[in-house]
């Protein structure tokens, strides 16, 4: 089994504006607390304002915690390709089995600004130097993977699994 560690690289942009949604949402969360003390009959109004406002929160917090210590882990065996996305709240994990993989490129993807709304709504973004196509399905792997390494991992998957060349799937961005 092969483990490949991927940190992520910090994006201060989008580290910054986490930071102030936070922020503003502990500034509403404190409010609220406020108006509930002051008038508890009032609370029944908007209470699910306030477990909105919390749901965010805490996606926003997931957000600095992936842009600070985020890491995506690579884990490759004989059946299974799994990908883990650790230094969250709510850590993902995806297990693709090797036969399901049609196609893997690796290639610098471009931001553009779709990819900075993904970044802002979910905390990363969805591309990364490495995708795989399974299924009809893409995955983005490695935002913080250099090129020269994500050949490598691509080679590595060539050797467990021969692949069809990319061009022949043709993948819509």
């Amino acid at each position: 089994m092969n483990n490949i560690i991927i940190n992520t690289k910090c994006n201060w942009l989008i580290l910054f504006a986490n930071i102030l949604l936070s922020a503003g949402g502990l500034a509403m969360l404190c409010f609220f607390a406020y108006v509930i003390i002051e008038e508890p009959d009032e609370f029944c109004e908007f209470w699910y304002t306030v477990l909105i406002l919390l749901i965010c929160l805490f996606k926003s917090i997931d957000n600095i915690c992936w842009n600070i210590c985020g890491k995506e882990i690579i884990e490759i065996d004989k059946e299974n390709l799994t990908i883990k996305r650790k230094g969250k709240i709510f850590s993902s994990k995806i297990i693709i089995q090797l036969s399901e993989i049609e196609a893997i490129e690796a290639k610098q993807y471009k931001a553009s600004l779709l990819d900075f709304y993904f970044m802002i709504l979910k905390g990363y973004v969805r591309r990364g130097n490495l995708m795989i196509y399974y299924l009809g399905r893409y995955i983005y792997v490695g935002q913080g993977l250099s090129i020269n390494n994500a050949e490598e991992i691509k080679h590595k998957l060539e050797l467990i699994k021969p692949l069809m060349p990319i061009n022949k799937i043709n993948p819509q961005r």
